[in-house]
């Protein structure tokens, strides 16, 4: 079961309360995951996993340490408070500490649904059936993979700040190829509401990729233009919004670094027809409704920047003093995906966004 509002608050009071420090923030999530793989045209594989971890990290003195557990009992959460304190007493002191965070508003948003926690086995299994049956009228060995997670973070300041939100996503992929070897086909499509996770088109697109696939032709050495759809778009820009990382730029080891301890905001790098914009209440590709703990302030609202300019990563990080002001922008810690967990990939979702999924579309 997810974490409610009231038990995720309850949980990071109580690590708060074992704190003597003169600083701390606690986070903690609870996770919902299953799937169901199949491969050869027929089922290979089920399982379910769930967890609650919990988080802390604290200040003496400028000093940090942190710690963490996935035992949510008394004598664990106190022993996980006193393992991070013994650690920062170790520590250097960090002269980048600025305070957590007082209190903080975040705006809701839509992007969780319980079905898609609590997908039932048998409707998973027979959609997924009509999958196998599709390959199997077209003479195609098909393989997939079809993932359902649900997640409740929350985080807490010794300062007052508390953040919650719940959300969902259920993926489907499917890799499909002729019985001679000769063509293949590969389709992936995932949304937060398991009722608009459109199982149909994801079989039919990666059976016709299969099957349009077969006797390819040779093309000479030479310059093509090429057309991408969006799922080859997404997935080579899965790990470009972690470049927008302004505290990399300021210190150098960032492409938007600049000689001199500058950078290139306001430089055009892109070309006019690609916009990027930031928007966690998009309807169907809801981001997180705010960084959450000590690393950000009020979230993002909808940033549409202006094509061609790198000014985006402006408002999403900066370093050290900047960060003690929200409005001077924010500082967020990255967050990679577990591994075997779904993907945002039309979203190219990123850490660096604290959540928030990156958009990328073509002007006009």
């Amino acid at each position: 079961m997810l974490l409610t509002e009231k038990e995720a608050k309850a949980l990071t009071d109580e690590i708060l309360g074992y704190v003597s420090a003169d600083d701390a923030a606690v986070s903690v999530e609870s996770v919902d995951y299953s799937h169901l793989r199949f491969a050869a045209n027929g089922f290979r594989t089920s399982g379910r996993q769930e967890d609650t971890t919990a988080k802390v990290t604290v200040w003496i003195q400028k000093k940090k340490g942190s710690a963490s557990t996935n035992e949510t009992d008394s004598a664990s959460l106190r022993a996980l408070v006193e393992q991070a304190e013994r650690f920062a007493r170790l520590s250097p002191a960090d002269p980048q500490y600025l305070p957590t965070l007082g209190p903080q508003r975040y705006r809701p948003v839509q992007g969780f649904v319980e079905a898609t926690v609590n997908i039932s086995p048998p409707l998973r299994a027979r959609a997924l059936a009509d999958v196998i049956a599709s390959c199997e009228k077209e003479d195609i060995a098909g393989a997939g993979f079809h993932q359902a997670v649900g997640r409740a973070r929350a985080s807490s300041t010794r300062h007052g700040n508390f953040y919650w939100n719940r959300s969902s996503l259920v993926s489907l992929s499917v890799t499909a190829r002729t019985v001679e070897g000769g063509g293949s086909g590969y389709f992936l499509r995932n949304h937060f509401d398991v009722s608009k996770l459109d199982v149909a088109r994801v079989s039919h697109e990666s059976i016709q990729k299969a099957l349009r696939s077969r006797q390819p032709r040779t093309l000479s050495a030479g310059a093509y233009t090429v057309i991408l759809e969006p799922q080859a778009v997404a997935d080579l820009l899965s790990y470009f919004p972690f470049e927008f990382d302004a505290r990399e730029a300021d210190e150098g080891r960032s492409p938007f670094s600049a000689p001199g301890g500058k950078t290139k905001v306001g430089q055009k790098v892109f070309d006019e027809r690609l916009n990027l914009y930031s928007d966690p209440w998009h309807p169907d590709l809801p981001g997180s409704r705010g960084p959450g703990g000590h690393s950000g302030a009020e979230p993002l609202s909808c940033e549409t920047r202006r094509p061609g300019n790198s000014d985006l990563f402006a408002i999403l990080g900066r370093s050290g003093a900047q960060r003690a002001n929200p409005r001077a922008g924010q500082r967020h810690p990255s967050k990679h995906r577990p591994a075997g967990k779904p993907r945002r990939n039309d979203s190219g979702d990123s850490g660096r966004f604290a959540g928030q999924p990156l958009l990328v579309y073509p002007a006009g």
